[in-house]
């Protein structure tokens, strides 16, 4: 799964659309955000997972 663009307009949309991409990079895998630059916690991850498997809504 390639990674997404470094510069990303992130609508709703695109947000729920590339939710699995989210998933894989930064809760599955954890390689983002790169070199972890914004000190991203385990909890963090795992409330992304969380919302994530909630169905991603963004309402």
């Amino acid at each position: 799964m390639p990674a997404l663009p470094a510069v990303w307009s992130a609508t709703k949309t695109k947000i729920q659309q590339q939710a699995a991409r989210i998933q894989a990079q930064a809760v599955a895998s954890q390689i983002m955000p790169l070199g972890n630059i914004t000190q991203m916690t385990q909890q963090e991850r795992d409330l992304i997972g969380t919302w994530i498997n909630q169905g991603a809504r963004t309402n």
